[in-house]
């Protein structure tokens, strides 16, 4: 494995660690986030709020 292999794949688990420690810490307060941002209570506020999260 090359030096340039190595930095590639650390970069690439950086990313991948991050992305998934903010989903993480972001999940729970999804509902609570929804109502501050002053959309109705629901499931679909929350589901509507994930996949422009994920489509970001």
């Amino acid at each position: 494995m090359t030096d340039a292999d190595r930095g590639t794949r650390r970069r690439l688990g950086a990313v991948v660690l991050a992305v998934l420690v903010s989903q993480v810490l972001l999940y729970p307060g999804v509902p609570d986030l929804v109502v501050a941002l002053g959309a109705p209570a629901g499931i679909d506020a929350g589901m509507w709020f994930l996949v422009a999260e994920f489509g970001a």
